[in-house]
Parts: structure tokens; sequence; C-alpha cells
């Protein structure tokens, strides 16, 4: 299957930059960073941008780990994940711009319930199920 087409490509020739995005606001927290729902100024389109600071990607030795989260967002697609759109860094942070997920991730929803019911569980199991069979047949 062919990468997806990426609607920012057609607005930039050079690298993007964090002035190409109006902020908006924060939508999760990880160890070394956030994730902002941000706007496209040009194409008002909306996406999520995940904000990685480079120092604490290094101190926590995570850098093999995002580089091959960058390496396999950029080769999936797939309705059950989000896509990536382009990645960009300044002196101080990585930045990944990614579909925006409406709903959020599937593990804040569990930790939210503690726990699914049957009906939602195997919904959610299978679609885990199809995301790695299509993740393994794309790495192949």
């Amino acid at each position: 299957m062919p990468p997806a087409k990426n609607p920012l490509k057609a607005y930039s020739k050079d690298p993007f930059k964090k002035s190409d995005f109006n902020m908006g606001v924060t939508i999760g927290l990880g160890s070394f960073g956030r994730v902002r729902l941000v706007t496209h100024k040009q194409s008002e389109s909306i996406w999520a941008l995940k904000e990685m600071r480079k120092a604490e990607v290094y101190r926590l030795k995570q850098v093999e780990h995002v580089l091959n989260e960058k390496q396999l967002m950029g080769r999936l697609t797939h309705p059950s994940a989000v896509s990536l759109a382009g990645t960009f860094q300044d002196e101080r942070c990585l930045y990944l711009i990614m579909s925006f997920a409406v709903g959020g991730e599937l593990y804040r929803h569990l930790r939210s319930a503690q726990r699914f019911d049957n009906n939602v569980a195997k919904f959610y199991a299978a679609q885990v199920g199809l995301l790695h069979r299509h993740v393994q047949r794309r790495i192949r």
C-alpha cells in the first residue's frame, strides 16, 4: 500500500518550523515533552504536534526510541494509526507533526475506565491485532 498523500507537503518546500502553526491546548504530557493541538496557518488544517525536549530524550537514553518512532510512523498508513505528516527541530526540541486522533490514546481510555467490558475489549483487541498485522507487513 503506498503512503497516504500528505496535505501539508503542498504548503512547504522548506522544513517546517514552529511559527508555521498556531499553538493550541496541550492534549498530552509525557516524560520528555508534550503534545499540542495546533493549526497549520496556511492550510488551516488541525494537527497534533509532539514536542520533545532534546536534553530529556538524551538524558533518558531514548534517542533510538525516538528515531524508531519517527521511522515507523513515517511508514504507517492505517485508519487505526496516527500518521506522521512531518518533522522539524530547533535548538531545544524535536517536533513530530501528526494527524489528530479525536478521542485520544487507547491507554488513556483504559486507565480512565480501569477495565473494559467484554465487547469493548474485543473491539480494541481486534483493532490492535489488525494494526499489528499491518505493521508486520510494512516492515518486512
